[in-house]
């Protein structure tokens, strides 16, 4: 005897009452029923946006870091001189020993945003970042070759406690608006 034919359900059958959520089917024949076909040329073009993001991620974690500029005369910092320089340009008595000991190893330099920030622990200090061409830039990172901080006084720059004329061919990688005392910069 034969058995009677199952029933037919239609293929798209959409079970009646409330809907309930399905596991995803995770078979391979089920991945290879999916997979559509990708051109070469698709493929290449998917590829060279992929590294260009790549490229633009990088390039933008790189500027948000802050450079460190380099060390001399021992463990002595030149942006910790920068800042006391403009310190004491501003009349404000700024102990340089206090703000060594609130910073962290100097090993490998300091990047003038943190230096500023230690010197917004012990005094009244405000400060931002500014193009440089701005009159308000008092402290500037700058590139000699090589990592570097000076004072601007708008007669010359401070380094390492001796005034001089710009250098030429120094390139200004950053500028800081400092104020000391009780004014806040906005």
């Amino acid at each position: 005897m034969k058995k009677p034919p199952a029933p037919k359900q239609p293929k798209h059958h959409k079970p009646q009452g409330p809907q309930q959520h399905q596991a995803p089917h995770h078979g391979a024949a089920k991945a290879q029923h999916h997979k559509q076909h990708v051109s070469a040329s698709v493929q290449r073009a998917r590829h060279q946006a992929a590294l260009k993001a790549a490229r633009t991620r990088a390039k933008t974690a790189k500027a948000n870091q802050a450079k460190k500029r380099g060390l001399a005369r021992g463990a002595e910092c030149c942006v910790v001189e920068a800042v006391l320089a403009s310190a004491r340009l501003a009349g404000f008595r700024a102990d340089g020993a206090a703000l060594y000991r609130a910073l962290p190893a100097l090993d490998d330099g300091a990047a003038v945003r943190d230096v500023l920030a230690a010197a917004g622990w012990l005094w009244p200090v405000s400060f931002a970042p500014v193009d440089a061409g701005d009159p308000a830039a008092v402290i500037f990172g700058v590139d000699l070759p090589g990592a570097h901080a000076v004072a601007d006084d708008g007669l010359g720059w401070w380094s390492w406690g001796e005034r001089h004329d710009p250098w030429p061919g120094a390139v200004i990688e950053e500028a800081w608006a400092v104020t000391w005392g009780t004014e806040v910069l906005a």
